[in-house]
């Protein structure tokens, strides 16, 4: 199949563990990150818990939306998930989007606020912040 040049290729991995994603930041994103802010960053990797529903924007409330295209009629290649997770965002309220997305950044501003834990209380945003900015 011939595709366009500069266009995304989906090549699914057969696995993706620690070393895998150390790898992939230490090559790509710490060096982009210091490329775009030049300066006295003070950056530290500190892994997360993969499964912390604070850190998880899927469980902060759109992954319940593709889970249910999913069980209607399941997507047998790699091509068709990508499709359906794309009909799943554009069917999914934006208003809703908004909110997860504000709340998944409160919630990484407060681990950065205490330097990668994740013993923090969940901050409390009032809903009039949530539509600020739809």
């Amino acid at each position: 199949m011939h595709r366009l040049r500069g266009a995304w290729e989906l090549k699914p991995s057969r696995s993706v563990d620690r070393a895998k994603s150390q790898e992939y930041l230490v090559k790509y994103v710490l060096p982009a990150i210091k490329e775009a802010a030049r300066g006295g960053w003070d950056i530290r990797m500190v892994f997360q818990p993969p499964n912390s529903p604070d850190t998880n924007i899927l469980d902060l409330g759109w992954f319940a939306s593709i889970q249910a295209m999913f069980h209607r009629k399941m997507p047998k290649t790699l091509h068709e998930i990508v499709q359906k997770v794309q009909e799943s965002l554009a069917q999914y309220p934006h208003q809703k989007l908004n909110r997860i997305w504000l709340s998944h950044q409160a919630c990484m501003r407060e681990i950065i606020k205490h330097k990668g834990s994740i013993h923090f209380a969940l901050p409390h945003m009032r809903d009039k912040v949530f539509f600020r900015f739809v």
